[in-house]
């Protein structure tokens, strides 16, 4: 397992080339970091993930996140600028977001106007699209995993975090259902798509009309659609 900094003085420690300068969060996979280039001072996030806490469905997960983010180079999904692999850690180092998460936002804006929460739908929506062009489920899609790359009147939305992500193909359902439930699932308006548009619109409803109890039910519609995508994608 990697080294444990929660404790540490940050001015000296580092992963790779790399200086720590604070922790921006933590769960029971990974640690996120703000560090700095020790050459060149760029600011960004690193992402450690200590390799023994991973079981193979999640390392096929991690695999599945490094082969997306490294193809892809899109305004509205987290940028992946390298990887490498330190003390028993992989550590993704992705580009700093200084805005901090979408329900940090919300909580500290509560409801916001009209036109920017156009704005902000318009900008998820075109990350959802690139996911959907590349048949990847987020399973962990959340206010929280959505970052504002800065802190002012006019951030860029980022679908981030792809730790549960997984490729789901179209005909990878037929290998869990069949008959009526099967062709239902395979219709133009997929439960995939009815799961992404529900959540859009409870988004919706966030940015409008403030309240926790919305960003409960938001948690609610999430954790179900990943049970529902955790069955069919083994």
């Amino acid at each position: 397992m990697g080294k444990n900094f929660a404790n540490c003085n940050f001015q000296e420690q580092s992963l790779g080339d790399y200086v720590l300068r604070s922790k921006l969060g933590e769960s029971s996979l990974s640690t996120v970091w703000r560090a700095e280039h020790r050459t060149t001072g760029e600011v960004v996030a690193l992402k450690q993930i200590p390799l023994a806490k991973l079981t193979r469905h999640l390392r096929n997960c991690l695999e599945c996140e490094l082969t997306f983010l490294s193809s892809v180079n899109h305004p509205n999904i987290i940028r992946l600028l390298d990887f490498f692999e330190y003390d028993g850690s992989i550590i993704l180092v992705l580009e700093f977001c200084a805005g901090g998460n979408l329900a940090s936002y919300i909580q500290h804006h509560g409801r916001v106007q009209e036109c920017v929460a156009k704005r902000f739908m318009q900008q998820i929506g075109a990350g959802l699209k690139v996911l959907k062009q590349n048949h990847i489920v987020h399973r962990d899609l959340k206010p929280e995993n959505i970052l504002l790359s800065c802190s002012d009147c006019n951030p860029i939305l980022k679908i981030a975090d792809f730790g549960l992500s997984r490729i789901l193909l179209p005909h990878d359902l037929q290998k869990w259902f069949v008959g009526r439930l099967c062709t239902w699932l395979q219709k133009s308006c997929s439960f995939r798509d009815m799961m992404r548009r529900s959540i859009c619109g409870v988004l919706v409803q966030s940015f409008l009309n403030f309240s926790m109890a919305t960003l409960l039910f938001m948690a609610g519609l999430v954790s179900r659609y990943v049970q529902f995508i955790r069955l069919v994608s083994g």
